[in-house]
């Protein structure tokens, strides 16, 4: 076989190649579903309507917040109150247990073998066998540190529980998935969000910035594991005194921080800081004079760009992309055919 004949045939099988991927791609299904991440869940504050209207198909309930005792066991420090009876059966359930990286800093072998415990115990007795869940999430931000710890109690978890699970994936531990490892589940649920730290007085974005998420995608290849995608639609403002940090409203919006008498929009440096003009309370926090409020969002364009720079980590048949998260703020803020087009971005 001549040398040209050999380029040739690479060079075939090359285009083929392509094509087939692409058509996989173009094959593939996108699921809309959204976060539920509040303390209850009933009538009143969950309307499945929106979700029917959107042809939402997955949702996925914080249950439960997990912190360390004086003994430095794992138990739950917030657990939602779900009236499970009115989600719709056409609607899948995954319930999310958050875990902040600190725990598996703290907790032993033992610890964590009594935590499997308890939780398998919660997801028996706690959702009722009406309730069929497809999956159970967990989402920590683990570090090298805690890597160890972290998927021995993954292990142990699946195992207990029969039931597929899957890990939320932070863009660090995409970059640096060699120190961080993969994780020893089912899938991820790749967050394209929460990038920087809040508490820091910033020009950036610390939802999202697409110029710093690129920093971590950019070059990678695909992850070892199936990935769902996870974007914001949610908001805050940020509370600083002489650029020191003070707290956080979650939600706050910019429209409604305009019609907040003791705030004044100023937008030097294209950011969206608003002065407190007098001394108040606000949600239970003291506000003085001159303190500023930095409302943070994630408008339609911020999405596509967040989709744009996913897009080539999934590597699923079927991709969810999980919004978070579903609130009142959400369905009337955000145009109601941005979420379809998403979707069909990332198909």
């Amino acid at each position: 076989m001549t040398a040209n004949l050999k380029l040739f045939l690479f060079y075939l099988l090359f285009i083929f190649s392509s094509i087939f991927t692409q058509c996989r791609r173009n094959s593939s299904e996108t699921r809309l579903a959204f976060y539920f991440w509040q303390t209850h869940l009933d009538k009143s504050n969950f309307d499945d309507n929106f979700l029917k209207q959107q042809n939402g198909q997955r949702l996925y309930i914080a249950v439960l917040n997990i912190e360390t005792n004086a003994k430095n066991e794992a138990v739950p420090s917030i657990e939602t109150n779900v009236d499970w009876s009115i989600l719709p059966q056409s609607i899948q359930i995954v319930p999310v247990v958050y875990i902040p990286n600190h725990v598996f800093e703290r907790i032993d072998k033992t610890a964590i073998e009594h935590f499997v415990k308890n939780l398998s115990h919660y997801f028996l007795n706690k959702i009722p066998p009406s309730v069929f869940f497809p999956e159970i999430q967990i989402d920590c931000d683990w570090t090298e540190k805690t890597r160890v710890a972290y998927f021995s109690f993954l292990e142990k978890l699946k195992l207990q529980v029969q039931k597929p699970i899957s890990a939320t994936i932070r863009l660090h531990q995409i970059k640096y998935r060699s120190k961080t490892g993969i994780p020893p589940v089912d899938k991820g649920a790749l967050m394209m969000y929460n990038l920087n730290a809040p508490n820091k007085y910033s020009s950036q974005n610390s939802i999202f910035d697409a110029n710093e998420c690129e920093k971590y995608l950019k070059g990678q290849k695909r992850y070892d594991l199936p990935l769902d995608i996870a974007l914001p639609v949610f908001s805050w403002g940020l509370v600083f005194r002489n650029k020191q940090y003070q707290g956080i409203f979650n939600g706050l919006s910019i429209d409604e921080s305009k019609n907040l008498s003791f705030l004044n929009l100023n937008t030097e440096g294209g950011k969206n800081y608003f002065q407190v003009v007098q001394d108040t309370v606000f949600r239970g926090l003291y506000l003085r004079y001159g303190d500023e409020i930095e409302i943070e969002e994630v408008n339609e364009n911020d999405l596509y760009d967040a989709a744009k720079l996913a897009r080539p980590m999934l590597n699923n048949d079927t991709t969810n992309v999980v919004f978070y998260h579903l609130n009142s703020s959400i369905i009337k803020n955000l145009d109601a055919h941005v979420f379809q087009k998403v979707l069909n971005y990332l198909h």
